[in-house]
């Protein structure tokens, strides 16, 4: 048997992406206010008919509600930044799932 179909991705790597969203948090993390609704950086591998799903997948698992996700974009390769935040989100798909990236202050309700 093939790798490819033993990891069921039929050879093709898939990419990797970023998005700009908003969630609110569920109270499991103290650093964030439960209920609040904060700016969020997600990335993920994913091909692009699974990324929404993995998106808010990721969300749910780390104590997020309600996602909305206002941009996308394909992570170029091979991916250099000199912000911290972004490298270390980026790490975060590289060593596990994925990675989260929450902005400090909670976005006000409409």
């Amino acid at each position: 048997m093939r790798l490819s179909r033993l990891f069921g991705n039929n050879g093709r790597a898939t990419d990797i992406w970023a998005a700009l969203c908003e969630a609110r948090a569920d109270g499991s993390d103290p650093a964030h206010q439960s209920g609040a609704r904060y700016p969020l950086l997600v990335m993920v591998r994913s091909s692009e008919d699974e990324l929404e799903g993995k998106v808010f997948s990721l969300l749910k698992t780390y104590g997020w509600q309600e996602p909305r996700v206002r941009q996308l974009r394909k992570v170029a390769q091979p991916f250099h930044s000199d912000d911290a935040i972004m490298r270390n989100c980026y790490d975060g798909v590289v060593q596990r799932d994925g990675g989260i990236a929450v902005y400090s202050d909670p976005i006000e309700d409409d």
